[in-house]
């Protein structure tokens, strides 16, 4: 399996309270938002990680060194120019190093999930995965599900419950997540202002594939993406991988 970490946002809220440091190398606590986010993966640090980043901030010998720290052996990365049309279009520059049978995964640089509580289910016939938790307001992306944890719907923030998705996204094939992107983005974009993620499995949903969730304690997501959450939720921060 491929874990594609996107990275290559421009950090907007950040710089309008004067923080110049890229996003992914900001500190909380004792971490970088990087290591933070690597963390939740703990459980994947066999597979391969492909990190897509802009070039104008990258630093690879603090990626390479964080890799080194965490022992992920095997990694690649991928620079972009600018800032693209969103997660979704972030995860596709990563194409040339995925073949079309990968599984893959798809997370963000600025959420902190306890380590362990994110995996892969063995169920078969399974298209995707969306981890999910019970969140406040309206700034997630949304799902309903079925009695069987299936979702049956899934939206950009438009609050059709109160389950959120975790910001892990899980693709059995990359065929399936490029077709999507390939038929869609365009209509996503239009929809929704950018090419996210979330939207693209309610057209599995729509095509009857099965797309399982299931529930992540929201004792153990600690959201990291504002300088606001930052205020908020770093006293939640505790590394339980040690």
């Amino acid at each position: 399996m491929k874990i594609i970490v996107t990275m290559a946002g421009n950090g907007s809220r950040f710089h309008e309270r004067g923080v110049v440091t890229p996003k992914y190398k900001i500190v909380v606590k004792d971490k970088t938002l990087f290591e933070w986010s690597i963390l939740s993966l703990n459980s994947f640090f066999i597979n391969e990680f492909i990190f897509v980043c802009r070039s104008d901030i990258w630093d690879e010998e603090f990626v390479v060194n964080m890799c080194e720290k965490y022992n992920i052996r095997k990694f690649s990365f991928v620079l972009v120019e600018q800032v693209t049309s969103g997660q979704a279009a972030t995860a596709m520059k990563a194409s040339h190093l995925i073949d079309p049978s990968d599984e893959i995964a798809i997370y963000n640089i600025d959420t902190y999930v306890t380590p362990g509580k994110i995996y892969i289910s063995s169920e078969s016939g399974i298209s995707g995965i969306i981890p999910i938790f019970q969140a406040e307001g309206d700034g997630w992306s949304f799902v309903n599900i079925d009695e069987n944890w299936r979702v049956t719907k899934i939206t950009e923030k438009i609050k059709i419950s109160n389950w959120a998705t975790i910001g892990f996204y899980y693709f059995s094939t990359w065929k399936l997540f490029t077709t999507i992107y390939n038929k869609y983005s365009k209509e996503i974009i239009a929809k929704y202002r950018e090419s996210y993620v979330a939207p693209m499995f309610q057209y599995l949903v729509d095509n009857g594939l099965l797309i399982k969730t299931f529930e992540v304690n929201s004792k153990d997501v600690v959201v990291l993406g504002t300088p606001d959450d930052i205020v908020l939720q770093s006293g939640r921060l505790t590394d339980s991988s040690r």
